[in-house]
């Protein structure tokens, strides 16, 4: 007799492909641009004050939380959590070089964060809801830490975003019979589908606002570079090295095609998404 694995043993191993595959891309994220770009409009976009306690939900490398703390000042404390050691490695060592001493980062799952009831007047998640396995749950679990009036801000990436040069990367690795590793985002790139989980989770006050926050590589040496270094990097490890070259060699020819005198455009269309907690405070 078969028995199904419990929803606990898929949501870990959820959590430990995700985790190992952090462990592999960490060295080159700092080369991200638009995740360092989404991460400051984020942090912007919550207008943190002076003396505020803030989560970095999925800190990463520490983009949003190192904004964050200069933000909230020696009087406010950040907490980065994240499941990837690696990437936190990162993040300590920016922090120090930054010499930030009101921000921390913790490693733990961003979905359950280890923090106390009502322990933080904001949380920020950027550019990770899609991510993680139950994202309601994890809205329901941040505003769980909130204080009463607290906020919640995350970011999801619109339905624009990296067109075309995605779809065009897309199509390349189906040559090779790969894909891009699955997430939540196109799910989540729907507006209405953002502010429906809010809603769900019991904020309030919420909002939605959609920005391009699109750049330009100046060539395609600087879109491969950026490319390679993001998620995909695990899948790009299963090819050989002729097929890697192949591949590469066929992908710039194509993108090289898109260019203007401006460059190469990469849309970040990006979705920041807000809720008040204001159901504890009645």
């Amino acid at each position: 007799m078969t028995t199904s694995p419990s929803p606990d043993a898929g949501r870990q191993q959820t959590v430990t492909q995700v985790r190992d595959m952090y462990a592999q891309v960490a060295e080159g994220y700092e080369q991200l641009r638009f995740v360092r770009l989404t991460a400051a409009r984020l942090v912007e976009r919550a207008a943190l004050q002076p003396g505020e306690w803030v989560l970095d939900a999925g800190t990463g490398t520490g983009h949003a939380a190192l904004g964050a703390a200069a933000a909230v000042g020696p009087d406010g404390h950040v907490t980065g959590v994240d499941i990837s050691a690696a990437m936190l490695a990162h993040a300590r060592r920016k922090a120090q070089e930054a010499g930030l001493t009101n921000v921390d980062f913790r490693e733990g799952d961003a979905q359950t964060p280890a923090l106390p009831d009502a322990s933080v007047h904001v949380v920020v998640a950027s550019s990770v809801i899609f991510f993680l396995p139950d994202p309601l749950e994890a809205l329901r679990n941040w505003r769980r830490v909130l204080t009463p009036g607290g906020r919640v801000l995350f970011s999801t990436f619109g339905p624009d975003d990296n067109v075309p040069l995605g779809g065009i990367f897309n199509r390349h690795l189906a040559t090779y019979g790969l894909q891009y590793p699955p997430t939540a985002s196109s799910y989540l790139s729907d507006a209405g589908r953002c502010q429906a989980l809010l809603d769900a989770a019991g904020f309030t006050d919420v909002t939605v606002h959609t920005e391009q926050l699109g750049y330009y590589y100046r060539n395609v040496h600087e879109y491969w570079e950026e490319t390679r270094h993001q998620r995909v990097r695990v899948v790009l490890a299963t090819l050989t090295p002729d097929q890697l070259t192949r591949l590469h060699r066929d992908l710039v020819t194509e993108v090289a095609g898109l260019a203007t005198d401006a460059g190469i455009w990469r849309s970040l269309q990006v979705n920041f998404c807000r809720g008040v907690n204001r159901m504890r405070a009645e």
